[in-house]
């Protein structure tokens, strides 16, 4: 079945980075998601319980190139051209 969902812009970006490391269609992962949380419904956490919690800090013997928001951005948009490419090819002429 197809739907549409109106999902926050920031939230879309990270499903689609996570979805492409992982080596899935975003709606593959989105899937996945679901049936998670229909499967285990104590894992939903409201709101108001979740916490804000500092990441370790991981000291790199070698030199470490940091990103900057246009590599993400750039990164992005190659993930927006190959998923276009993608679905391209099941578009009717």
């Amino acid at each position: 079945m197809k739907t549409t969902l109106e999902i926050p812009d920031e939230l879309y970006r990270a499903i689609k980075v996570k979805a492409a490391a992982e080596g899935l269609r975003v709606s593959e992962l989105v899937e996945a998601g679901l049936r998670y949380i229909v499967e285990n419904p104590s894992a939903l956490i409201p709101a108001q319980a979740l916490r804000k919690t500092e990441f370790p800090i991981i000291r790199s013997k070698t030199r470490v190139t940091l990103l900057t928001a246009e590599d993400v951005e750039q990164a992005l948009t190659e993930i927006d051209k190959d998923e276009a490419h993608h679905h391209a090819k099941f578009m009717r002429r």
